[in-house]
This record gives structure tokens, sequence and C-alpha cells, in this order.
């Protein structure tokens, strides 16, 4: 692999999902200032979120120019998403979300990446007032490892049916902490060899409902 030349910062990629969190969360708290409360179930909400995982197999080392390396892996590191909240009565509800789980390194002239969009669904128990047990269901949809500006082939995989399971602390009605374990494997064929990739990561999660 050709070498690139020079290091971007995680910060550039992570800071417009901590932007945009931000605002959500400001806006949540609006509309909720603003709701009624008398509230009543059955109610569905948007949620939105943006976590920070590690884990999982070293899938490829990147070479930079001043002899540094940096690593991708198959658990790393970003994950962002978008869904529903549904609950049908107190004490418990489910969530359907479809995000972006990728891990990537940059540079001026050149990027390589692991990217996937899982596709979640998980039920969720309040175990204490503002604390809740969740446990789910997750399908990476198109996990490939990529590259642009690096000779590079990209490695498109398959993603067996994974799961995950997390507990989640309510600090306002609208915005939550949550830390989670998730469970996954990916294939893919070299040679006609089916080759297994261990995804599992752990992550900390930042929540908002609207």
């Amino acid at each position: 692999m050709a070498r690139i030349c020079s290091k971007t910062s995680l910060l550039s990629t992570l800071s417009s999902g901590l932007v945009c969190l931000g605002l959500a969360f400001g806006t949540g708290i609006s509309a909720a200032q603003a709701q009624s409360s008398d509230a009543r179930l059955p109610t569905t909400r948007p949620v939105l979120g943006i976590g920070f995982t590690g884990g999982g197999d070293l899938l490829v080392q990147v070479p930079f120019s001043d002899g540094t390396v940096q690593n991708i892996y198959a658990g790393r590191l970003v994950h962002m998403f978008l869904g529903l909240e549904h609950q049908v009565a107190q004490g418990y509800f489910f969530r359907g979300t479809l995000g972006y789980h990728s891990d990537s390194v940059s540079a001026s002239n050149g990027s390589v990446s692991f990217s996937r969009l899982p596709l979640e669904l998980s039920t969720h128990v309040y175990a204490a007032d503002r604390v809740t047990l969740g446990l789910g269901m997750r399908k990476s949809l198109s996990p490939s490892l990529d590259s642009t500006g690096v000779p590079m082939q990209p490695v498109p995989m398959m993603a067996d049916m994974g799961w995950f399971a997390q507990i989640e602390y309510e600090l306002t009605p609208q915005f939550s902490i949550a830390g989670r374990t998730t469970h996954e494997t990916f294939h893919y064929q070299s040679g006609g060899v089916d080759t297994p990739i261990d995804g599992n990561h752990v992550g900390l999660y930042f929540n908002v409902t609207f």
C-alpha cells in the first residue's frame, strides 16, 4: 500500500457529529418545555445519537510518510444514528434506528475507512428511576473496507445478525447517556475461502429524544 503523506486530526471527523448533537439537545429541551404536562401514551418520538466505540479485529495498518502507522479496527470508532422510540405502556419502550458506523484514517492525499450502516431494533425496560436496560438485534448493512487516493482494492463484506445489550441513564427527559456491548461478526471471501472477522465492541453513547 502506498504511504499517506500527512495526518489529519480526528477532531475534524467528530466535530460535525458533536455540533449536531448539541443543537439537537437544545431543540429537544425547547420542545419539551412547550409540551403539555399531561402527555398520554402511546407515544412515538424521534431519537438521535452518537457513540464512540472500541474493539474488533485489526483490519489494516496504514503507514504514513513520517514512519508512523495508524490502525483500522472492525469495532471502532464513531457510530451515529437516527430513529424512533415507541412507548405503549409505562415501564418499557421499543427503539428502531438506522446509523452510520465508521473507523477511518485520513490525510491530504487520501483516506482509508471501514464503514457500515447498522440497522438496530431493541426493547428497553425501566430497571430504576431514570435507568433502563436494553437488549436488541443489529444487522450491519453494506460493510466495506474502502480507500480514496490509495492503491488498495475495496473489500466488500457480509455481516451476520448481531446483538447488543446496554444500560442507559436519563440525565433529563430528553438527554441520556448509555454504555453498550455489541457482538457481531463480518465475513469476506479471499481465494474462495470464507474469513470471519470479529466486530465485537463496547461503546459510550449520547442520545437525544424530541
